[in-house]
C-alpha cells in the first residue's frame, strides 16, 4: 500500500499547490477523489521533463567483476523503476481515459522493451546478466528523450491541451458574463454519483448517465428550485465513485436563499427521483466553511475572495484533464450553460465598488 498512499499525497499537493478545495488549515475540503492514476500522471510528467533535460546515463554497472556485477541507477532512474511498478500501468489500455501525452509516451516505450512483466527480475538481476539489462534500460530512457523532442510529439501535446485550454477559458468567460449581468448569485456545487452496488460494469452506462444528467437540467431550467441563471458541468469516472458529475449552478441571489438546504433538496431529487432511487450526492456547501477562498453560497460579483474561490472551482472542473480526462467517442464529458445576451438598453443605477 505504500504507492497508493504516495500516489494519494502526490494527488493532494497538487490540488493544495493549484489552491483546488484547500481549507484554512491546508487540507483537502471532503468530495475531493484520490485516483491513482493521477497521482502516476503527476509523477511521469515532471519525470519526462528531467530526463530530456540530461543526457546522463541513468543505469550502469556496479562492479568492476562481472560475476558480481549489480545495476546501479541514478536517483532518476530510481523514479523512472518505481513508476514501471505501478500496477496501473498493467490495467491502463485507454479505451475509456487519456492520459496526457507525456504519459503515452512512457507506457509505450516501456512496453516497448518489455519492462513491465520483468521489473522483478531487472530490479533483482546480478552477474554476466546485467550489462544487457542496462542496456536495455538506457535505450528505452533514449526512445523517451526521442519521442519527446521530436515534431510529432509536439503537435500531439499542443492538440491535446488544446481542449483543456478552451475549457477553462470558455467557462471562466461564462462565469464572468453570468457576474457582468447579476451583482449577486447564489452558488451551489454538488457532486452527483451512484450508490456502490450501481457503479460497477453491469450498473450505470454512460447513457444512463446522460439521461440523467439531461433530466436534471431540464427541471433546473424550468425552475423547480428557483430562478436558475446558468450552470456548467463535469462528468468524470472514478476507481472509487465510478461515473459522477460535478455540477456548479448559479441561481438569482435576488429570489433564492438558503444554500445549503437548497443543494440538499437537488442532491436528494437527484438521488430519489432522477436515479430513481440508485443515486448519491455531496453537498459541497454544506462546507463552504472549511475554504480558504470560498466561491460557493451568496456572491457579490465586487468580492475579491468570492470571485477567487470561483476561479478556483473552474480549475477544478477543467485544468486536471491537463494530465487525466475521460475520452470515450461520442460522450460529451463538459458543458455549460447558454451565455447571456447583452440587452439593448440597460436600466438602473450603475453599480458602485466600495
Amino acid at each position: 500500500m505504500i504507492f497508493v498512499e504516495e500516489d494519494r499525497k502526490i494527488v493532494e499537493s497538487y490540488f493544495l499547490l493549484k489552491g483546488f478545495g484547500r481549507t484554512e488549515s491546508g487540507q483537502l475540503v471532503p468530495g475531493v477523489e484520490y485516483d491513482r492514476r493521477i497521482g502516476l500522471a503527476l509523477k511521469i510528467g515532471p519525470l519526462i521533463h528531467e530526463i530530456i533535460s540530461s543526457d546522463e546515463k541513468l543505469f550502469s554497472i556496479d562492479s568492476d567483476d562481472s560475476r558480481w556485477h549489480q545495476l546501479k541507477s541514478t536517483s532518476l532512474g530510481r523514479r523512472l523503476l518505481r513508476c514501471v511498478r505501478s500496477k496501473y500501468l498493467k490495467s491502463y489500455d485507454g479505451t475509456e481515459f487519456r492520459l496526457n501525452p507525456y504519459f503515452e509516451v512512457f507506457s509505450g516505450c516501456i512496453g516497448r522493451y518489455d519492462l513491465l512483466d520483468n521489473i522483478g527480475l531487472i530490479e533483482s538481476v546480478w552477474g554476466e546478466r546485467v550489462k544487457e539489462v542496462v542496456s536495455i534500460l538506457n535505450s528505452c530512457v533514449e526512445d523517451i528523450r526521442c519521442e519527446v523532442k521530436s515534431v510529432a510529439f509536439k503537435k500531439q501535446l499542443k492538440n491535446y491541451r488544446r481542449s483543456v485550454t478552451e475549457n477553462y477559458r470558455e467557462l471562466n468567460s461564462y462565469v464572468n458574463d453570468l457576474f457582468g449581468f447579476h451583482a449577486r448569485m447564489l452558488v451551489l456545487r454538488v457532486d452527483l454519483s451512484y450508490l456502490k452496488v450501481f457503479r460497477g460494469e453491469a450498473g450505470i452506462s454512460f447513457e444512463d448517465a446522460w439521461q440523467h444528467r439531461s433530466k436534471l437540467l431540464k427541471e433546473l431550467n424550468k425552475g423547480r428550485f428557483g430562478r436558475l441563471l446558468g450552470y456548467a458541468w463535469k462528468l468524470e469516472k472514478g476507481q472509487r465513485k465510478g461515473l459522477h458529475y460535478h455540477l456548479l449552478l448559479f441561481f438569482d441571489g435576488a429570489q433564492v436563499r438558503q444554500d445549503v438546504t437548497l443543494a440538499r433538496m437537488i442532491g436528494e431529487y437527484w438521488n430519489t427521483v432522477i436515479a430513481e432511487g440508485r443515486g448519491s450526492y455531496h453537498n459541497c456547501n454544506a462546507f463552504k466553511e472549511r475554504y480558504e477562498y470560498c466561491g460557493i453560497g451568496m456572491i457579490h460579483h465586487a468580492d475579491p475572495l468570492a470571485q477567487e474561490g470561483i476561479r478556483r472551482i473552474v480549475l477544478y472542473m477543467t485544468k486536471l484533464d491537463e494530465y487525466f480526462k475521460l475520452s470515450v467517442p461520442g460522450v460529451r464529458c463538459f458543458g455549460k450553460g447558454v451565455r447571456p445576451k447583452t440587452p439593448q438598453v440597460r436600466r438602473g443605477r450603475p453599480r458602485i465598488v466600495t
